[in-house]
């Protein structure tokens, strides 16, 4: 039987902890770095659908006014409360303020919107541009997982009553 001189004795032991040690690394490695990019995967999917809430909210809300509250259309939304002694109301106009306001959230699917702020800059009778912020929340039972707000310019053009 051969004899192995004593400076050699376990170095195969070392030399297998230290490949097992380099591989496993790599593998955690490659393992985290591959979950990170699901969960990155995920949480984009979760923005795009809650910026795809505000933007539906957004429509919603722009679609409302201009059928409903058209004379809401031409004067900031700190004044709707007074709207009726700012501006002259169509007949066929609702009167009070569109479900909408920042204080109530309406569900669409998943998610709900809601009024941020609506500014108009122009005259009532000539029309002018306002902007209009909404934001979109995406839910999980009644938990905001993932939000976003639009802010987005409309031209007002005046019309006359239907």
């Amino acid at each position: 039987m051969r004899r192995i001189p004593p400076k050699q004795e376990g170095i195969s032991l070392v030399l297998f902890v230290v490949a097992l040690v380099i591989v496993s690394g790599t593998l955690m490695a490659t393992t985290t770095r591959a979950w990170l990019g699901y969960k990155g995967a995920i949480r984009q999917g979760q923005a795009r659908s809650a910026r795809e809430l505000a933007e539906a909210g957004s429509s919603r809300l722009i679609a409302e006014l201009n059928k409903n509250y058209s004379h809401l259309l031409v004067i900031d939304k700190s004044d709707w409360g007074s709207a009726e002694s700012t501006t002259g109301i169509c007949p066929n106009d609702s009167t009070g303020v569109p479900a909408t306001e920042d204080t109530e959230e309406v569900a669409i699917g998943d998610g709900r919107y809601s009024l941020i702020n609506y500014t108009f800059d122009g005259a009532p009778f000539f029309g002018g541009t306002a902007t209009i912020k909404v934001k979109g929340e995406l839910l999980n039972g009644n938990t905001p997982i993932s939000t976003s707000i639009i802010e987005q310019s409309i031209q007002i053009v005046p019309r006359n009553c239907d």
